[in-house]
């Protein structure tokens, strides 16, 4: 028999999973990927002309290839912005409602794991966690694997 902590643990997964599936797909169907993918690849010319710029010390040609950088830079968030504005919004929608369908929820981890605190040692070790984390961790791993399978380019 499966615990109802599992269950909801388990609901948190198939949420995180779900949302950031939907939010990806969004975002490819309404970004152009082939621009942002030439936008990639001039980006990383850019740059290599930069460090380039940056080792011979030449400060004209540094100059031209950060100015360079800037200018794709911003062309690649033009291009993202409303994606990601529209993605933002199912986000904190999901975060609204999951605070009040699990905010007291804590879930065991299977061993502890070390975070971060504001106290002297800096790192204290956790047995549990709660929904925010889970579905932060989840939504990590699951964003990784989404862009690489549905080939999204960000």
């Amino acid at each position: 028999m499966v615990s109802e902590v599992a269950l909801k643990a388990l609901e948190i997964i198939a949420i995180a999973f779900a949302a950031v599936v939907i939010q990806n797909l969004l975002f490819k169907k309404l970004s152009d990927q082939t621009a942002l993918r030439e936008l990639k690849k001039q980006l990383e010319h850019a740059q290599a002309k930069m460090k380039e710029a940056q080792k011979t010390k030449e400060p004209k040609k540094l100059e031209g290839a950060l100015g360079k950088v800037n200018e794709l830079s911003m062309r690649r968030l033009s291009l993202t912005m409303k994606p990601n504005l529209i993605s933002s919004f199912i986000f904190i929608f999901l975060l609204g409602w999951a605070q009040k369908a699990y905010a007291t929820l804590q879930i065991p981890t299977p061993m502890p794991i070390p975070i971060l605190v504001w106290k002297m040692p800096p790192i204290a070790f956790v047995s549990s966690l709660s929904w925010f984390w889970w579905y932060f961790y989840i939504a990590v791993v699951a964003s990784l694997i989404v862009r690489d399978f549905f080939e999204i380019e960000i």
